[in-house]
């Protein structure tokens, strides 16, 4: 359950890894490696995130990235294309 500090939610750590659907060493992880914001410590331990910073963990979670084809198997992928499967049909 969030807690309310002066009128606004804060999500603990595990709260926003249970959001985000991944660990809470993937949160730490995040933050040390500076992928998301470092929240704020409440009570001089524990760490808390705003609304507005759990929905950038969140949308960092499940962002998507093009992937890293290698060059080599560029050509390999066209035989499976659908505009080539079609080109090899017609001759």
């Amino acid at each position: 359950m969030p807690i309310e500090i002066s009128g606004k939610l804060f999500y603990t750590v595990t709260e926003v890894a249970d959001l985000a659907d991944v660990t809470r060493q993937t949160i730490w992880r995040w933050r040390k490696a500076g992928k998301i914001l470092d929240g704020r410590k409440y009570r001089g331990r524990e760490v808390l995130f705003n609304r507005e910073e759990v929905e950038k963990i969140y949308t960092h979670a499940h962002r998507l990235e093009p992937s890293n084809m290698v060059p080599e198997f560029e050509g390999q992928l066209k035989l499976f294309r659908q505009d080539s499967a079609e080109a090899r049909a017609s001759q």
